[in-house]
């Protein structure tokens, strides 16, 4: 009788493990049940610092964790779905990631000077002006200018740092946002860029 016994619970034992890994899937799955939609967001770190790549996945597809870095305060604000531990996960993405590493793919950097639609309405002319430039006179970067003083612009001065400016005719819009970081300046140069690329003929 003990035999029959220690023979069941080895059974129950395996039966147990048996489920446990076909219900793997379901326990992977986000807090909300749902197919994160950063599904895929953390391929691009196949070849980047090793460890990266599973920081991300753990933070951005596992918990289906977003959130946004605001540029002025350098503080990152999470969505209300993200983990307590999306925190400390981002942490230690940064402490290893190089400078050559991508920035944790889920956390998005905003261009303070200008929206997507703002950029998209500044010129559309055939005469209007698109350039990319960098030179050495205290500016460097990116602008494009649909005449009639109107321009998205991201610049290094000397004395502000990196800054960028918009100008809008109508309805007439002029901001200047200055020490904007360099993460902002990225994100905001990378979209004058992608705009004047998609307006050559």
């Amino acid at each position: 009788m003990k035999y029959k016994t220690m023979k069941t619970t080895g059974f129950t034992g395996l039966l147990c493990i048996a489920l446990a890994a076909f219900a793997l899937p379901a326990a992977a799955q986000t807090p909300d049940g749902v197919t994160p939609a950063n599904e895929g967001i953390c391929d691009p770190l196949a070849d980047a610092t090793p460890g990266l790549q599973g920081l991300c996945i753990a933070m951005c597809e596992a918990q289906d964790c977003e959130a946004e870095l605001n540029p002025f305060t350098g503080e990152v604000e999470f969505a209300r779905n993200c983990s307590p531990s999306s925190k400390q996960l981002l942490a230690n993405y940064d402490k290893i990631a190089t400078v050559s590493d991508p920035a944790m793919p889920c956390v998005k950097v905003p261009c303070p000077c200008w929206t997507a639609t703002e950029l998209e309405d500044i010129g559309g002319k055939s005469t209007d002006i698109c350039t990319l430039y960098d030179n050495d006179t205290g500016l460097s970067g990116a602008s494009t200018d649909g005449g009639g003083w109107e321009w998205a612009r991201v610049s290094v001065d000397l004395k502000y740092g990196q800054m960028c400016d918009f100008s809008q005719a109508d309805p007439p819009v002029t901001r200047t946002e200055y020490s904007i970081g360099a993460a902002a300046f990225a994100v905001c140069k990378k979209t004058i860029e992608d705009e004047c690329k998609a307006r050559k003929p």
